[in-house]
């Protein structure tokens, strides 16, 4: 567990990542069992990702009937009806109490490193967010939430995708994902 103690440059992010470490918070951590070692870092190199066919129709579908905006994380009533609803109704929250505005600006909002947010309109209705971090040569994918009853429009599939582009716009070499085991 590390907690960095001041603002981090891109370069310390790209470092930690590249060490396998993901965020939560202000806190960075690195998963490591002692019996085991099956989780690992995923990560795509942006300008070698190519797309599958189901990739490919989500982009498509996406394209034609969302909106992406990219901005500073914020939070809002409808940010939390959202995160709660997607975490209960996707069985995420164990039995937790739903998380209230300081609880979420801790988890995704307080930050020691640059970071954005990415959010997905249909029509003019808020259904997805994912919060990324930024470096020197890699983007963090953080977390990612949607309202359910927008399955069909795959935005979680979606906003991977998106964050691929703007990576590969902006020039950055990695997308980090999270944990695979």
């Amino acid at each position: 567990l590390s907690i960095p103690t001041g603002p981090l440059a891109p370069e310390q992010l790209d470092q930690l990542l590249e060490a396998g470490y993901r965020r939560s918070g202000r806190f960075f951590y690195r998963t490591r069992c002692p019996q085991c070692v099956a989780c690992e870092p995923l990560r795509l190199e942006v300008e070698k990702f190519r797309p599958s066919r189901s990739q490919r129709r989500a982009q498509k579908l996406g394209d034609t009937r969302l909106h992406a905006q990219i901005a500073p994380p914020s939070v809002d009533p409808r940010r939390l009806d959202l995160f709660n609803r997607h975490r209960r109704e996707r069985q995420l929250s164990q039995g937790e109490t739903e998380v209230g505005e300081s609880d979420y600006r801790t988890f995704l909002g307080n930050t020691c490193a640059e970071s954005a947010e990415l959010s997905l309109w249909f029509e003019d209705i808020l259904i997805a967010v994912a919060i990324f971090d930024i470096g020197n040569t890699s983007l963090s994918a953080v977390y990612c939430y949607f309202d359910p009853d927008y399955s069909w429009l795959g935005p979680g599939t979606y906003a991977i995708l998106q964050q691929l582009a703007f990576a590969r716009k902006q020039g950055f070499r990695w997308l980090y994902l999270g944990m695979m085991v």
